[in-house]
């Protein structure tokens, strides 16, 4: 890793890696060279009380190393990944005001994705609509769903997977709220992207499973 490099170029340095695989450790080991201060891109660790397999910095360890984004909000309420690039621009700015470095550590792969190639605002979307979806696949399977989605945005469905539950739904949430395909949506105004150095920690799967 090159902080002195990434701070510089104006780079985020972006650290990713399975659950346990010694993130935390690392960063902290840096943090003797280095004002660090971390902001999590997992998005399990933004939840409170979710505390047993995710891994989360203990609280020594985010006294020694500032952490973002960890203990944010509560099981039942939704963040979105529109939501975590707005939330971690704010914080980069507010930690090199302070004269930090920013540090993005996390496995979240939709999180990353949103800070490197920016997003396209997403309309809200009503529960009910939600809920009605999710009712349709469950009794009527995601093939079906699928082929709806090949009727009202057949541009969407020809990059998604037959078997993307999750994708296949959120573009029907869209259509049904909206009337517009998310198609269309993704061609709105977007996001800017942000410039990250991205370092992978791999561990063997023996060695992880131990942990």
């Amino acid at each position: 890793m090159n902080l002195r490099r990434d701070l510089e170029e104006d780079r985020i340095l972006t650290l990713i890696g399975p659950t346990g695989s010694g993130k935390t450790f690392l960063i902290i080991e840096e943090m003797d060279k280095y004002p660090i201060e971390v902001i999590s891109a997992d998005s399990r660790q933004i939840y409170k009380y979710m505390d047993i397999g995710t891994a989360k910095p203990t609280l020594r360890e985010r006294k020694i190393v500032p952490h973002h984004l960890i203990d944010v909000i509560k099981p039942d309420e939704r963040f979105s990944a529109f939501e975590f690039y707005r939330n971690t621009l704010n914080i980069i700015r507010e930690i090199r005001k302070s004269g930090k470095i920013p540090i993005i550590v996390g496995g979240t792969g939709l999180y990353i994705r949103s800070l490197q190639s920016g997003l396209f605002k997403m309309p809200e979307i009503p529960e009910n609509i939600r809920e009605d979806i999710r009712r349709k696949i469950e009794k009527k399977g995601v093939d079906f769903a699928y082929k709806e989605l090949k009727r009202v945005d057949a541009e969407t469905a020809s990059t998604v997977h037959p078997n993307d539950r999750q994708r296949i739904s959120r573009a029907l949430e869209v259509y049904l709220s909206t009337g517009i395909p998310i198609s269309e949506w993704k061609k709105k105004e977007h996001t800017i992207p942000i410039p990250l150095d991205i370092y992978c920690l791999k561990v063997e799967k023996e060695k992880l499973l131990d942990r």
